[in-house]
């Protein structure tokens, strides 16, 4: 005879080891400290090992408590997500969306979106946690992440989006310089302000419209972690600056900013969904991935792909 789970204490479990204590555990559970303890005493005897080590100053698993807690995760993800899926229809859309992005990709396409699935969707709340450094979505009980470059290796699910152009600019007041050149490497004359969060910010490919390649090495003296300071930066000064189409949409509409050698092509970029392991997919992430794909093929600079 198979031995009998409860799946509270799954859930209790998982919630300790992704905050990293009994005390906020309990804070999100809405439940008391001891009651928490007394759970996870009652799991371990359940599964018949050890699964956290409590110590004073820190908790920390034991190898069957992380053999038992990457399986636990998927499960309790399944299970929430197949519950939502009976009670969900087109006008039953309810719950917290947690969405994290770009800060930049974030004000200037998912904001506008969320805002209006919230409207139009008054049983749903949306989470947007918009932040250039990359988060862990299974830690942070993320729905689905944005990603925009080029996707690492992951054991996370993920479907493509669309994709943006990379752009070389430069203030208009440098229209003149930037009008008379004719081939990338006499970019080499203007220093880069460059994006430090990529892996290579100073080295970039570019391509002619009869499929040449073109290599150029910069020499940057500003770099930032954000495209928002980078675009300040660059409309304040003589230098370069290398940013996606949809950054940078107002700023050369209204005449601020210019491209430069704009038959010259850098790799494009890819926009991905990224969601945690689970075999369904809720309602309010499907609606939101719909509105988000319907944004792109709205958007001239924002390509479809």
């Amino acid at each position: 005879m198979g031995r009998t789970l409860n799946l509270n204490r799954l859930e209790i479990f998982v919630a300790v080891v992704e905050t990293g204590s009994i005390t906020a555990a309990a804070r999100r559970l809405g439940l008391v400290k001891t009651a928490v303890s007394t759970h996870l005493q009652k799991l371990e005897r359940e599964v018949g090992a050890a699964l956290l080590i409590r110590t004073t100053r820190q908790l920390r698993l034991t190898e069957a408590g992380r053999t038992f807690f990457e399986a636990c995760r998927p499960i309790l993800r399944d299970i929430d997500s197949a519950v939502a899926e009976i009670d969900e229809s087109a006008t039953n859309v309810r719950g917290t969306l947690r969405v994290t992005t770009s800060e930049e990709f974030g004000a200037m396409v998912v904001a506008p979106i969320a805002a209006a699935l919230v409207q139009q969707y008054p049983a749903l709340r949306i989470d947007l946690i918009a932040s250039d450094r990359i988060i862990d979505i299974s830690a942070e009980n993320i729905d689905v992440a944005i990603r925009l470059g080029w996707l690492r290796e992951s054991s996370q699910q993920s479907i493509r989006i669309g994709s943006f152009e990379q752009w070389v600019l430069v203030s208009t007041s440098q229209a003149e310089w930037a009008s008379s050149l004719t081939i990338p490497e006499e970019l080499r004359q203007r220093k880069l302000f460059a994006l430090s969060a990529l892996p290579n910010p100073t080295n970039w490919v570019f391509s002619s419209p009869a499929g040449e390649d073109r290599h150029v090495k910069f020499d940057a003296r500003l770099t930032a972690t954000t495209t928002s300071v980078l675009k300040v930066a660059a409309l304040n000064a003589e230098d370069l600056v290398i940013l996606p189409d949809y950054a940078v949409r107002e700023e050369i509409a209204a005449g601020r900013l210019m491209r430069v050698l704009p038959q010259w092509t850098l790799p494009k970029g890819e926009i991905h969904a990224v969601f945690p392991p689970s075999r369904y997919r809720p309602l309010k992430v499907r609606i939101f991935l719909n509105a988000l794909k319907t944004a792109s093929q709205g958007m001239p600079e924002f390509g479809a792909g």
